[in-house]
């Protein structure tokens, strides 16, 4: 079954989105050297600058409506505070739950389960990769959430929604590869899981099996934080000194999980099937990423 991304796209809003992320990408690059030498490593606005552009862009869209600007603009103050104050429980993460709520949009087809699904994907993917602070020290994440929204686009049916995310975040990748210029930093993990959640949704509203693949796309973004959780604090790609070796790892197994998340559990019809699925993609990619990290070299 091929959905609507295999047709042709739409020009007009892909346009919109790409010229809305060069922009951005130029706002990046002039941040990086606005504070080089300023002690960073790596700027962590990456997340923030993702966020803000496809927010840029869905208002030049005219597809942004107020639960989207206040919803992902509370989200991101929370983020900040969280990184701020150095504790994101309870003091964010019991606030980020009513926001969250409020962000998600309410399906046509009435089911009980999506609106708590995209809250708890919301908060928890959030919280997993503000914890996950050393991938979010490289500039590795940045690269990977614009591939995520990919995944998005092509499971969701109505694609009007994800195309303008994708345009206004693909330019972004060059922020965080092949020479990392900023870091996706922990303000802005709970604004990107919330713009990944409201867009699928947004656009699986008429195949509910797309939203559970949709909000699977995070992949590696919060699997690899699980899997350094179960393993003590290492992954397997912990494991692995060559820094080249192990971006190029990284963004093998996220593309994977996102094309399975995408075609394979995102175009069932039926809710309980697609996440069946994608129960079976996140054990055995946490599986992996756990026991490579305690296999003896």
């Amino acid at each position: 079954m091929l959905e609507a991304p295999f047709d042709a796209p739409d020009w007009d809003r892909l346009a919109i989105g790409l010229q809305t992320g060069v922009v951005a990408l130029a706002v990046g690059l002039a941040l990086h050297r606005a504070e080089r030498g300023r002690g960073w490593t790596y700027l962590p606005v990456g997340g923030l600058v993702l966020t803000g552009s496809a927010l840029v862009a869905m208002v030049r869209s005219d597809l942004a409506d107020v639960r989207l600007a206040t919803g992902v603009g509370a989200l991101g103050l929370l983020g900040l505070l969280g990184d701020r104050i150095g504790r994101w429980w309870p003091a964010v993460l019991l606030p980020a739950v009513p926001v969250a709520w409020w962000l998600v949009p309410s399906p046509t087809r009435r089911s009980l389960w999506i609106e708590p699904a995209a809250v708890a994907t919301i908060v928890v993917s959030g919280a997993l990769l503000a914890a996950d602070r050393r991938r979010l020290a490289s500039g590795l994440a940045v690269a990977l959430f614009p591939i995520s929204l990919v995944g998005v686009y092509i499971t969701v049916p109505e694609t009007d929604w994800s195309i303008v995310a994708l345009g206004a975040t693909l330019p972004l990748i060059f922020l965080g590869w092949p020479v990392p210029v900023v870091s996706f930093g922990v303000g802005g993990a709970l604004a990107a899981s919330g713009l990944l959640a409201w867009v699928t949704v947004s656009g699986g509203d008429s195949r509910h099996g797309s939203i559970v693949g949709g909000l699977a796309c995070l992949g590696l973004l919060v699997l690899e934080p699980v899997a350094r959780l179960l393993a003590g604090g290492r992954s397997l790609l912990d494991r692995i000194h060559r820094p080249w070796l192990s971006t190029s790892l990284a963004a093998f197994a996220h593309i994977t999980v996102v094309i399975l998340a995408a075609r394979v559990a995102g175009l069932r019809a039926e809710a309980a099937e697609a996440a069946a699925i994608v129960a079976l993609i996140a054990g055995v990619s946490i599986s992996v990423l756990v026991v490579g990290a305690r296999v003896e070299r």
